[in-house]
């Protein structure tokens, strides 16, 4: 498995397709969990979801999952996105659906 940051809990490496489930759905369609979020307003479907993954490693976005070391459990994602390789600037959002890892 490909580690591309670590830390002390936790690490990140590419989103892979056994991560497309439904607590994943979950977290996309949970209120709380995207009270600040500037993503979709109303719900994923399940296959909206996997062409989201299938998106989610070309030249404008790149999506990798955070990862808790404990147990490996896949708890959000980080996404690079609107790359503009001509103004070398980009959005990054942070998810942390896996609500038990929460404030820590």
């Amino acid at each position: 498995m490909i580690e591309f940051i670590k830390g002390e809990n936790i690490y990140m490496r590419p989103l892979l397709e056994s991560d497309i489930n439904e607590s994943y759905l979950e977290w996309l369609n949970n209120p709380e969990t995207n009270s600040y979020s500037r993503r979709k307003r109303f719900p994923y479907s399940f296959s909206e979801m996997v062409e989201f993954y299938k998106k989610s490693s070309n030249s404008d976005i790149t999506v990798l999952a955070i990862v808790d070391k404990k147990n490996n459990k896949h708890i959000g994602n980080i996404s690079i996105n609107e790359i503009s390789w001509v103004d070398r600037s980009a959005n990054i959002d942070i998810l942390i659906g896996e609500r038990s890892t929460w404030n820590k």
